[in-house]
């Protein structure tokens, strides 16, 4: 959770995290931070919107022998 918070994540407040991998080919595993809401015109549950507020791309660091976070 520190390394997110660092990454610009809200700690604080409720957020959904999806996970998706990279679309550009190289496989790297990104994570988003999102959160939904309800527009002022929807009535139904089902026209709820999500907002994304952080991408995160997950890469392994061979110096530091671990896993870092680059923001995107």
């Amino acid at each position: 959770m520190e390394d997110l918070a660092k990454n610009g994540y809200a700690v604080d407040q409720w957020r959904q995290i999806v996970t998706k991998i990279n679309t550009d080919g190289s496989g790297r595993f990104i994570l988003l931070s999102q959160y939904e809401y309800m527009p002022p015109e929807a009535t139904f549950g089902m026209q709820r919107k999500y907002c994304t507020d952080l991408q995160l791309e997950l890469l392994w660091d061979d110096a530091a022998q671990g896993f870092v976070m680059r923001r995107l």
